[in-house]
């Protein structure tokens, strides 16, 4: 008896339910494209993908008619539940990639001026609007004022502006209604006794400029420690125990990607076995590589989207056994 492992392509269905924080998508807009063949020039086959494109939550009831014929992929937090519900009803396979708000774990033993250049470096990326953003900064309280002394600087030496003029290393956030969420989360942290050490408002009256900022010293209950800012807000606070910054670093529901600066082995092994994310990345930024898996836990969403295992959602193992 011979037999054979294979695998069977299978006709995709894209659905793309941007953020909300999108600058290019209107409220209400809903956008369809199908019927376009695609060339498998590997299997020598052709097939059709269906894209369609949502943003507004009555647009969920039309898009269940096309979950019969594919896979869904690349939706955002705020259909995610239903639009995993509806899928199930069609026994589809889906890939959610739902946003994070990562903390970042600073150990008594870490290298502090590698922590700052590197985490610093990554939370203002984009002015801090990336889904793997190290946002809530977890740090020994040995280590703490020199970590934030470090960071501040780092911080204020970022110039800010139009990102096509020369010596500008961060540009504005996506429109209006994030600058208004900044001011209006600084406040909010502000008026539970957070401390602003540096930034905390709009830079000028023209564009979508918010200064790099840096909250010190923030309790739990401001939003900014429960919502994902999505933008240059970093938020710092100290811990004594391990175990706190276990706690600490899985409290919300989000379980994206996490950070961890230590030397120490043992710690290391730790951190990657506690932190519920789907990705940790400790003394470097190893993440978001195409080579890699790139995927959360908990409401964080599941799948990958990258690495050999994003291959496995467009794929159906098929066993074929014959006997001649």
């Amino acid at each position: 008896m011979a037999s054979a492992f294979s695998r069977r392509r299978r006709a995709d269905i894209v659905i793309w339910s941007p953020s909300s924080q999108a600058a290019t998508i209107s409220a209400g807009e809903w956008i369809t494209a199908s019927g376009e063949w695609i060339n498998d020039r590997m299997h020598g086959q052709q097939f059709k993908a269906r894209f369609l494109k949502i943003s507004a939550p009555t647009s969920i009831e039309g898009i269940e008619k096309y979950l019969g014929s594919g896979i869904i992929r690349g939706i955002g937090p705020a259909y995610a539940k239903k639009l995993a519900s509806l899928a199930g009803l069609h026994m589809k396979r889906v890939t959610m990639e739902l946003g994070g708000h990562a903390p970042a774990i600073v150990f008594e033993d870490a290298d502090i001026d590698r922590a700052v250049k590197v985490l610093a470096a990554s939370k203002f990326r984009n002015a801090g609007q990336v889904c793997v953003a190290p946002t809530r900064f977890i740090v020994h309280e040995s280590v703490y004022p020199r970590f934030v002394d470090g960071f501040v600087t780092a911080a204020k030496s970022i110039k800010v502006g139009d990102g096509l003029a020369d010596g500008v290393t961060m540009g504005p956030v996506a429109h209006s209604r994030r600058l208004e969420a900044m001011e209006a989360l600084t406040a909010d942290a502000v008026s539970r006794s957070a401390k602003v050490a540096c930034g905390g408002e709009r830079i000028g009256n023209r564009g979508y400029f918010f200064a790099p900022t840096v909250l010190t010293d923030v309790p739990m209950g401001p939003r900014v420690m429960n919502e994902e800012p999505f933008g240059p807000i970093a938020v710092m606070s100290a811990f004594s125990e391990y175990d706190a910054a276990i706690r600490e670093a899985n409290r919300l529901a989000y379980g994206l990607a996490a950070y961890a600066y230590t030397r120490s082995a043992k710690t290391m092994a730790e951190v990657g076995r506690d932190v519920e994310s789907g990705m940790v990345s400790i003394n470097h930024h190893g993440l978001a590589l195409p080579e890699l898996p790139f995927g959360g836990v908990k409401d964080s969403g599941y799948g990958s989207e990258g690495g050999a295992e994003a291959l496995e959602a467009y794929l159906n193992p098929k066993l074929i056994t014959q006997m001649t």
